[in-house]
């Protein structure tokens, strides 16, 4: 009698163990085979990049690639969906020069974190605690580090003009973390600093519409139910329409009631319009308009409270290579009586030296040291679409 075993090794890490390895190079009669580190024919991966209006919780555009492309080459994609009167709002993982270039060249106004690279030299302070600066090209960065190597004469640093606007948040936790933006609205009368900063937070709103996608109109799942590539996109690209569906439809009542879109259930409203999908068997433009009507009125019956002020702890639910922790279980949602207190931080108040990098004109330093504002809006009206 012979017993044979045939085994396939997913690549789980405890089965990367000493001990595991050590046991199954004793025993002749079993054979291991090793899975790729992703077989996409087993299990298709799709990477999304998506463009969010924060105001509304709308997708307004989204590219989809495979788990090989980069992230900043699908994010070079959706670049040709920016418009004028946007406000791009992104965070600091985000930048790149080039993509800065052709963001900024679509005529959309850009705010976006900086990490903690690029410097950033004063050339203008200006009279709302922020400062002109510019973005170094990086060709010219090139050039001047072999040219003070050699000793000969090193080129004038120059770039992409921008406006830098650097603060703090004095009553969350986590104060004394200095954040820097960086924008293409140069003119502080058309947006002031404080206005920029309460802007920027606005850009975590995304993170709701996508648990409004992933959790709530998908369902509680490990993964999609389609098995190839093509129909995987095809079963995202039907998730995203829905819920623009949606989104569009909350958008109408609370433009219909003059209120804000987030105090209308997005959870409520789905289960409103599946209701009204599946009482409507034959839709006649006749009934399909009463259709709407009652659900609109149906969701404005019970709008939310105002949105309380609210932060999160800086951790994730499962560690991967960045640099935040793990979760605990007993961290939740902090909620605040209080709007964040922002505090603008002036050239002045540094002695003429910019957080991000040297002085290159110091002839108008005649501001004050700090700027202090609350803001107390719910939603900046910079942070949506006009349109």
């Amino acid at each position: 009698m012979y017993l044979l075993a045939y085994g396939l090794w997913d690549g789980l890490s405890a089965h990367w163990s000493r001990a595991v390895r050590a046991w199954a190079a004793e025993q002749d009669w079993l054979t291991l085979e090793r899975l790729p580190a992703y077989p996409p024919e087993l299990n298709p991966v799709e990477l999304l990049w998506s463009l969010g209006e924060c105001g509304t919780h709308a997708v307004v555009a989204a590219r989809l690639g495979p788990w090989r492309v980069g992230e900043g080459a699908l994010a070079k994609e959706l670049v040709a969906d920016f418009e004028p009167g946007m406000l791009i709002t992104a965070d600091r993982g985000f930048y790149a020069y080039r993509l800065w270039e052709a963001a900024a060249a679509t005529g959309a106004d850009l705010l976006w974190r900086m990490p903690d690279g690029p410097h950033l030299p004063v050339v203008q302070p200006l009279k709302d605690g922020s400062y002109e600066s510019f973005l170094l090209d990086p060709k010219v960065r090139g050039r001047r580090a072999p040219q003070r190597h050699r000793g000969s004469r090193i080129e004038e640093p120059t770039g992409t003009p921008v406006r830098v606007v650097e603060y703090e948040v004095t009553n969350r936790e986590g104060k004394g973390e200095i954040l820097c933006l960086v924008t293409t609205i140069m003119d502080p009368d058309e947006a002031s600093a404080a206005e920029l900063a309460a802007a920027c937070a606005g850009r975590w709103e995304f993170e709701s519409s996508l648990d409004e996608i992933k959790t709530h109109q998908r369902g509680r799942g490990g993964a999609l139910r389609s098995k190839t590539p093509d129909m995987i996109e095809q079963e995202i690209w039907a998730l995203l329409l829905t819920h623009d569906a949606v989104r569009h439809l909350i958008c109408e009542a609370a433009d219909q009631a003059d209120i804000d879109p987030d105090r209308l259930s997005f959870v409520r409203s789905l289960r409103v319009i599946r209701r009204q999908v599946a009482d409507q068997a034959i839709f006649s433009p006749h009934r399909l308009t009463r259709a709407l009507e009652a659900a609109r009125a149906e969701i404005l019956g019970r709008p939310n409270p105002r949105r309380r002020h609210r932060t999160s702890p800086r951790a994730v639910k499962r560690v991967h290579t960045n640099a935040y922790r793990k979760k605990l279980r007993t961290e939740t949602t902090i909620h605040h009586p209080d709007p964040p207190d922002i505090k603008i931080l002036a050239v002045s108040q540094l002695g003429g030296i910019g957080l991000r990098g040297h002085t290159i004109s110091l002839s108008t330093l005649g501001i004050s040291s700090a700027f202090s504002t609350t803001c107390s809006r719910s939603r900046a009206d910079l942070v949506r679409n006009p349109e």
